[in-house]
């Protein structure tokens, strides 16, 4: 979690949001992205957000695959990750693709579902995520926390402990966390599951 999610967007969409300047050049995005592509973020440089391409994912150490998501509980105890923590940026998603395992009680082998989870009202929302900047190009990843009730449904596989990313729903988190001069402890807040009784999100088997 989280390996693969969408992104639909007009260009008028993030600027309405309040997430990027009125004078920036966005493009339409319609696209499904996954570890180690180039990804749409967005970043504060020279006191003004900019839209950004990154690789989603840090380089692992041993060559495997990208580092994509960053445990927000444990990412300042981190060697690994507490160097890049005051460089964050925002993924705009509209929507994440887990895979539900389900039992089949005739043949008892697990089936794998991937599952579309959405904003109820269709909306792009904002995931937290930092970046670093290194000899082959700048690089990104997912906050993520606890799963929530709906998110852990889906994202149910054994023994894994369910991880949803953490998304921030208002202008004023959104710049709390984009703020260079906040620290990320004092920003570690921020990084919290949706509530279950918030209603936000829907889950459903996912269309090719």
């Amino acid at each position: 979690m989280c390996n693969w999610y969408r992104l639909k967007a007009r260009p008028d969409e993030l600027i309405d949001l309040r997430w990027l300047p009125r004078d920036t050049r966005v493009p339409d995005i319609s696209s499904d992205f996954f570890p180690g592509m180039p990804v749409p973020v967005i970043r504060r440089h020279s006191d003004a957000r900019q839209l950004d391409e990154m690789t989603w994912g840090f380089p692992a150490f041993n060559g495997g695959r990208p580092i994509n998501n960053t445990r927000s509980e444990k990412a300042a105890s981190s060697p690994f990750w507490k160097r890049h923590l005051e460089n964050r940026c925002l993924f705009p998603i509209t929507g994440a693709i887990e895979w539900q395992h389900r039992a089949n009680l005739q043949t008892g082998k697990v089936q794998k579902i991937p599952h579309m989870i959405s904003f109820r009202d269709a909306g792009i929302g904002a995931v937290a995520g930092i970046y670093g900047v290194g000899p082959g190009g700048a690089c990104c990843s997912m906050m993520t926390c606890r799963a929530n009730r709906l998110w852990s449904t889906i994202h149910n596989a054994k023994p894994d402990d369910p991880r949803m990313p953490c998304f921030l729903l208002d202008p004023e988190s959104i710049a709390t966390w984009l703020d260079p001069d906040r620290s990320y402890e004092r920003a570690l807040d921020l990084l919290q599951p949706l509530s279950d009784n918030a209603d936000l999100l829907i889950a459903g088997p996912k269309d090719f």
